[in-house]
């Protein structure tokens, strides 16, 4: 219980916000389109930015954004049906193979460009291209990047994934994409998982499996990155890197729970009815994870610490975003896909 306590602050406050972001979602709805999860993003940076969260709150909002999104996102395994995910091939894997590398690149150049460090920009990169601030987080060590580097990149890409959903979902509303087109283009271009999630599901619960698995390759080829990052980095300073960890055993355990929640929605071995609970309850916990995001937004900080990132970054994010948007417009057109 002495646990459990320091953490209670912060969970209820998120957990009330969610509460207020779901009435008013249902409230607006005969008028305007609006998600509770988009919503509850712009009360929890709201809150942030006006009110301020007072320091006993933060260790139950850090337990929401971590732990309970990763719970959420493995219980949304049970939204998924692979046997129907199937049909498309591998259409979307080879698309994101080449779309990460080729983001992290052009990220890197352009960061260089306008006068940021080789590290920092390669940090903006990877946030944007793989899984927002967790792959940041991951991978700064690896590649010995400063602290301030891995702040001022964490705090961009965190700022400019929350105004993404925000605007994804406004574009959710008026875009002539199919739902399944839509879903993938979230889930392709939107930096963290929630992000991602929060984005695809603004068209729906069907947009929102499709952007979750297309953002689950993405995360997938976190593994990969490091290794190659880490070694590009050590041999260019003149140091030796070992991998003493293999690829395998860096890929996160929620994204392999994640798949096989999937796979056991996908056999049809549970009822109905539990998929759909536990499908629910994955969604409940994300919509709580994507409002202690919003609370962990302060735009003055990161105004301060990082004015010219913060403008690369966010001019790469709207090329990527309209880039991404027609790939996969053009590249989805014919395909024919009806969930069932």
């Amino acid at each position: 219980m002495n646990k459990i306590k320091p953490l209670l602050p912060g969970i209820t406050i998120t957990m009330v916000l969610a509460l207020i972001s779901t009435k008013l979602s249902q409230l607006l709805s005969p008028i305007l389109t609006l998600e509770a999860l988009t919503i509850g993003i712009i009360l929890g940076m709201l809150y942030a930015n006006t009110v301020k969260v007072n320091a006993n709150f933060k260790p139950g909002i850090q337990v929401v954004l971590k732990q309970w999104l990763n719970y959420g996102i493995i219980l949304l395994g049970f939204k998924l049906d692979f046997l129907l995910l199937a049909d498309m091939g591998f259409s979307m894997l080879i698309l994101v193979m080449l779309w990460v590398p080729i983001l992290l690149l052009l990220a890197r150049f352009i960061g260089m460009k306008m006068g940021l460090s080789e590290k920092l920009a390669t940090l903006i990169g990877v946030g944007n291209s793989i899984c927002g601030a967790s792959a940041i987080v991951a991978i700064a060590p690896s590649i010995k990047a400063e602290d301030d580097d891995a702040l001022i990149a964490v705090g961009v890409i965190s700022l400019l994934g929350a105004v993404g959903v925000i605007v994804y979902s406004f574009i959710a509303t008026v875009s002539p994409m199919s739902d399944m087109q839509y879903g993938l283009w979230s889930g392709l271009t939107l930096q963290g998982v929630a992000h991602a999630l929060a984005g695809a599901f603004a068209r729906g619960d069907f947009s929102g499996q499709m952007g979750t698995f297309i953002k689950m390759e993405r995360v997938l080829m976190l593994a990969p990155m490091t290794v190659m990052l880490a070694t590009f980095f050590a041999k260019k300073g003149g140091d030796t890197f070992e991998v003493s960890v293999k690829w395998w055993q860096r890929i996160p355990h929620y994204i392999l729970l994640f798949i096989g929640a999937g796979i056991i929605s996908s056999t049809g071995i549970l009822p109905e009815k539990l998929t759909s609970f536990l499908g629910s309850a994955g969604s409940y916990l994300i919509l709580c994870a994507m409002i202690a995001m919003g609370l962990m937004v302060h735009v003055s900080s990161l105004r301060k610490k990082g004015g010219r990132a913060l403008i690369m970054a966010g001019l790469y994010f709207a090329a990527l975003s309209i880039a991404g948007y027609i790939i996969i417009y053009y590249m989805y057109a014919d395909f024919v896909f009806i969930p069932q």
